[in-house]
Protein backbone atom coordinates (compact mmCIF):
# COMPACT_ATOMS: atom_id res chain seq x y z
CA UNK A 1 0.00 0.00 0.00
CA UNK A 2 1.49 3.54 -1.13
CA UNK A 3 1.48 6.06 1.82
CA UNK A 4 2.03 9.95 0.63
CA UNK A 5 4.01 12.12 3.14
CA UNK A 6 2.05 14.89 4.40
CA UNK A 7 5.58 16.44 4.52
CA UNK A 8 5.99 15.18 0.95
CA UNK A 9 8.11 17.44 -1.18
CA UNK A 10 5.21 17.56 -4.32
CA UNK A 11 2.73 18.89 -1.65
CA UNK A 12 2.35 22.71 -1.73
CA UNK A 13 0.78 24.61 1.00
CA UNK A 14 -2.13 27.28 0.22
CA UNK A 15 -3.36 29.76 2.45
CA UNK A 16 -7.31 30.16 2.15
CA UNK A 17 -8.92 33.61 1.98
CA UNK A 18 -12.56 33.87 2.48
CA UNK A 19 -14.87 34.81 -0.23
CA UNK A 20 -18.01 34.83 -1.92
CA UNK A 21 -18.62 34.47 -5.57
CA UNK A 22 -21.22 36.08 -7.83
CA UNK A 23 -21.83 33.94 -10.98
CA UNK A 24 -23.12 35.20 -13.96
CA UNK A 25 -26.36 33.21 -13.70
CA UNK A 26 -27.11 35.39 -10.01
CA UNK A 27 -26.02 32.26 -7.75
CA UNK A 28 -23.80 33.11 -4.45
CA UNK A 29 -21.39 30.85 -4.06
CA UNK A 30 -19.34 31.23 -0.13
CA UNK A 31 -15.93 29.74 0.03
CA UNK A 32 -12.61 29.99 -0.42
CA UNK A 33 -9.58 30.55 -2.54
CA UNK A 34 -6.33 28.92 -2.36
CA UNK A 35 -3.45 30.90 -2.75
CA UNK A 36 0.65 30.73 -2.42
CA UNK A 37 2.29 31.56 0.31
CA UNK A 38 5.15 34.04 0.40
CA UNK A 39 6.98 34.42 -2.60
CA UNK A 40 9.77 37.30 -1.55
CA UNK A 41 7.94 40.01 0.49
CA UNK A 42 4.35 40.09 -0.79
CA UNK A 43 1.78 37.19 -1.20
CA UNK A 44 -0.10 36.33 -3.48
CA UNK A 45 -2.85 38.25 -3.73
CA UNK A 46 -6.66 36.63 -5.38
CA UNK A 47 -6.46 39.63 -7.94
CA UNK A 48 -3.25 38.12 -9.29
CA UNK A 49 -5.05 34.83 -9.38
CA UNK A 50 -7.94 35.85 -10.92
CA UNK A 51 -6.14 38.12 -13.46
CA UNK A 52 -3.76 35.37 -14.97
CA UNK A 53 -6.59 32.57 -14.86
CA UNK A 54 -7.60 31.82 -18.07
CA UNK A 55 -9.96 28.88 -17.77
CA UNK A 56 -10.75 27.54 -14.36
CA UNK A 57 -9.67 27.88 -10.84
CA UNK A 58 -10.18 25.76 -7.59
CA UNK A 59 -12.49 27.08 -5.10
CA UNK A 60 -13.49 25.17 -2.04
CA UNK A 61 -17.55 25.65 -1.96
CA UNK A 62 -19.07 25.28 1.47
CA UNK A 63 -22.06 23.58 1.13
CA UNK A 64 -23.84 23.46 4.41
CA UNK A 65 -21.03 22.97 6.39
CA UNK A 66 -19.63 20.37 4.12
CA UNK A 67 -16.22 21.96 1.95
CA UNK A 68 -16.12 20.68 -1.53
CA UNK A 69 -13.28 21.99 -4.00
CA UNK A 70 -14.86 22.81 -7.14
CA UNK A 71 -13.75 24.38 -10.40
CA UNK A 72 -15.31 27.78 -11.85
CA UNK A 73 -14.95 29.28 -14.79
CA UNK A 74 -12.82 33.09 -14.30
CA UNK A 75 -15.22 34.27 -17.22
CA UNK A 76 -18.42 33.31 -15.61
CA UNK A 77 -17.16 35.28 -12.06
CA UNK A 78 -19.14 38.18 -12.82
CA UNK A 79 -18.13 39.80 -9.04
CA UNK A 80 -15.85 38.41 -5.52
CA UNK A 81 -16.69 39.85 -2.25
CA UNK A 82 -13.44 39.32 0.19
CA UNK A 83 -14.10 39.92 3.99
CA UNK A 84 -10.20 41.45 3.85
CA UNK A 85 -9.16 44.57 2.50
CA UNK A 86 -7.15 42.98 -0.45
CA UNK A 87 -6.55 46.22 -2.34
CA UNK A 88 -4.63 47.73 0.52
CA UNK A 89 -2.02 45.40 -0.23
CA UNK A 90 -1.59 46.68 -3.76
CA UNK A 91 1.70 48.11 -4.34
CA UNK A 92 0.62 52.24 -5.06
CA UNK A 93 -2.54 52.14 -3.47
CA UNK A 94 -2.13 54.94 -0.82
CA UNK A 95 -1.35 57.32 -3.56
CA UNK A 96 -3.68 55.96 -6.43
CA UNK A 97 -6.34 58.62 -7.06
CA UNK A 98 -9.75 57.72 -5.54
CA UNK A 99 -12.91 57.80 -7.52
CA UNK A 100 -16.80 57.15 -6.42
CA UNK A 101 -18.67 55.18 -9.12
CA UNK A 102 -21.95 52.94 -9.50
CA UNK A 103 -21.62 50.03 -11.61
CA UNK A 104 -23.79 48.19 -13.18
CA UNK A 105 -23.56 44.40 -13.57
CA UNK A 106 -25.12 41.89 -16.15
CA UNK A 107 -26.27 40.06 -13.63
CA UNK A 108 -28.48 43.62 -12.83
CA UNK A 109 -27.17 44.16 -9.39
CA UNK A 110 -25.69 47.66 -9.07
CA UNK A 111 -22.67 48.35 -6.67
CA UNK A 112 -21.42 51.62 -6.15
CA UNK A 113 -18.03 52.48 -4.17
CA UNK A 114 -14.59 54.03 -4.73
CA UNK A 115 -11.83 52.59 -7.12
CA UNK A 116 -8.05 53.50 -7.06
CA UNK A 117 -6.86 54.83 -10.73
CA UNK A 118 -3.18 52.76 -10.80
CA UNK A 119 -2.18 54.25 -14.08
CA UNK A 120 0.32 56.94 -15.68
CA UNK A 121 0.08 60.30 -14.57
CA UNK A 122 -2.32 62.13 -16.94
CA UNK A 123 -4.51 58.98 -17.06
CA UNK A 124 -5.81 59.27 -14.13
CA UNK A 125 -9.84 59.08 -14.88
CA UNK A 126 -12.51 56.63 -14.60
CA UNK A 127 -12.41 56.07 -18.52
CA UNK A 128 -8.63 55.02 -17.69
CA UNK A 129 -9.25 52.50 -15.32
CA UNK A 130 -12.50 50.99 -17.74
CA UNK A 131 -9.75 50.80 -20.75
CA UNK A 132 -6.93 48.75 -18.32
CA UNK A 133 -5.78 45.59 -19.22
CA UNK A 134 -6.72 44.06 -15.88
CA UNK A 135 -10.05 42.16 -15.99
CA UNK A 136 -11.33 41.64 -12.27
CA UNK A 137 -10.91 45.54 -10.84
CA UNK A 138 -11.00 46.62 -7.20
CA UNK A 139 -14.45 48.42 -6.17
CA UNK A 140 -14.27 49.30 -1.84
CA UNK A 141 -17.93 49.58 -0.66
CA UNK A 142 -18.54 50.29 2.83
CA UNK A 143 -19.45 46.67 3.65
CA UNK A 144 -16.92 45.29 1.58
CA UNK A 145 -14.04 44.76 -0.94
CA UNK A 146 -14.77 43.35 -4.29
CA UNK A 147 -13.32 42.26 -7.40
CA UNK A 148 -15.72 42.92 -10.29
CA UNK A 149 -14.92 41.37 -13.69
CA UNK A 150 -15.16 44.00 -15.98
CA UNK A 151 -16.47 41.59 -18.77
CA UNK A 152 -19.95 42.28 -16.81
CA UNK A 153 -19.86 45.24 -16.17
CA UNK A 154 -22.38 46.96 -18.47
CA UNK A 155 -22.41 50.74 -16.85
CA UNK A 156 -19.86 52.89 -14.95
CA UNK A 157 -21.23 56.59 -13.86
CA UNK A 158 -18.28 58.49 -11.86
CA UNK A 159 -20.51 59.70 -8.65
CA UNK A 160 -19.78 62.82 -6.58
CA UNK A 161 -16.97 62.64 -4.52
CA UNK A 162 -18.37 62.78 -0.82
Amino acid sequence: MLQVSPSSPFRVEKRRIEATLTLTTGQAVRGNFFLGDSVGDSQERVDELLNRTSGFFPFERLDGGFPRVVLYSAAHVCMVSLLAHAARDVPGYEVAPVRRVSLLLSTGDQVSGHIRVYMPHGSERVSDWARDAATFRFLETSGATLLVNIHHVAEIIELESK
